[in-house]
């Protein structure tokens, strides 16, 4: 759906390149080999400055750890302007 909205940049995290691969396909511009190099990271290098909205469909404790530092930060007043966090799933 992002990539029909034409959202830039799509950035896919995955641990595996096969899957990785396979993202793109479905529109991701970006990937993150989050075995390889920290996300969060690599997230805020590419949006420069952290993402407007993150998706969280794993729902383990890494992945939530991750979600909110991931979104771009806001400040005061009224040009507030953040990011949000979506979390689809929480394993128990």
């Amino acid at each position: 759906m992002a990539s029909i909205l034409e959202a830039y940049p799509i950035i896919a995290v995955e641990l595996k390149d096969d899957k990785l691969e396979f993202v793109k396909e479905f529109g991701a511009t970006h990937v993150v080999n989050a075995s390889r190099i920290y996300p969060v990271e690599a997230i805020h290098e590419i949006t420069n400055g952290g993402a407007d909205f993150a998706i969280d469909a794993i729902g383990v404790k890494v992945t939530n750890e991750h979600i909110l530092p991931a979104t771009r930060g806001g400040g005061p007043g009224a040009d507030n302007h953040v990011g949000m966090a979506i979390l689809i799933g929480l394993l128990g």
